[in-house]
C-alpha cells in the first residue's frame, strides 16, 4: 500500500494524503521518502497552483513512528552511529522542501498532529483544522527538545515566543481549535468530515489561494 497518495480532486489543486491510517500516519522512513518525492513532483507540475496536505483516516500525523520506522536505504556496511545521521537527514529534508515549494500549501488538519506531524503543519502556508484537530509537541516526553524539523524557527513566528516555549517545554501543552485561545494555530476550523479531502477543505479558500498562487 502506498504511504503517500497524490490526487487531483479539482482543477489546479493537488491533494497529498499521508496514507498510513493504521499507524495514524506516523512518519516512517518510507513515508518521509514518499512525501519528499510527492513534493518534488508537485514542484515541477505547472498545472498545480495550490497543494493540500492531509492524512488518511482519523489523524493528520502522529509524529515519528517508534515501532515501525521501516528500512533506511543504502546503509549496507554502515555502523549504527553512522546510520543515525542518515535517518535524521531524511526527516529533516521535508520542511525545507515544503518552504521552497513554488505553490502555497494548505495543511488540512483532520485530527491529531503530534511531534513531527505538528512540524509538518508549521511548514505549510495555511492551516485549516477540523474540530478533532490537536497540536502537540511530544519530544519533551521522550527527553528531547521538541524543536526538530524547524519548529524552533517556525512556531514562535506563528504563535509567539511565550506560547512556543510553553508548547515545546510542557508535555501537557496542546491547542485544540476551535477552543478560544490566542494561539492562532489555524486560519479556520470546520466540522470533522467523514472523508477529508480537498472538496471538504474550504473550497473557497482553496480557490482563492489558487488564484493568487505563483504562476
Amino acid at each position: 500500500m502506498a504511504t503517500v497518495i497524490l490526487e487531483k480532486p479539482r482543477p489546479h489543486v493537488t491533494l497529498i494524503s499521508m496514507n498510513r491510517p493504521q499507524r495514524l500516519n506516523a512518519m516512517s522512513i518510507e513515508l518521509c521518502l514518499d512525501l519528499k518525492g510527492a513534493f518534488e513532483h508537485v514542484t515541477h507540475d505547472n498545472d498545480c497552483r495550490v497543494v493540500v496536505l492531509t492524512g488518511a483516516g482519523r489523524a493528520f500525523c502522529s509524529g515519528l513512528d517508534l515501532k515501525d520506522h521501516s528500512m533506511i536505504p543504502n546503509i549496507d556496511g554502515l555502523t549504527i552511529p553512522r546510520i543515525g545521521p542518515r535517518a535524521i537527514r531524511i526527516y529533516s529534508q521535508l520542511i525545507p522542501i515544503m518552504r521552497h515549494l513554488p505553490q502555497p500549501i494548505i495543511a488540512a488538519v483532520n485530527g491529531p498532529a503530534y511531534g513531527g506531524g505538528m512540524c509538518l503543519t508549521l511548514g505549510a502556508d495555511l492551516r485549516i483544522a477540523s474540530e478533532s484537530a490537536v497540536f502537540n509537541a511530544t519530544g519533551i516526553v521522550n527527553g528531547l527538545t521538541s524543536t526538530e524539523l524547524g519548529a524552533s524557527w517556525l512556531l514562535p513566528r506563528l504563535i509567539g515566543a511565550a506560547h512556543a516555549n510553553e508548547t515545546c517545554c510542557s508535555p501537557a501543552a496542546a491547542s485544540t481549535p476551535p477552543r478560544p485561545c490566542a494561539w492562532d494555530w489555524s486560519r479556520a476550523s470546520c466540522p470533522t468530515p467523514k472523508s477529508w479531502s480537498a472538496r471538504s477543505v474550504s473550497p473557497k479558500a482553496c480557490a482563492s489561494t489558487a488564484r493568487t498562487a505563483f504562476r
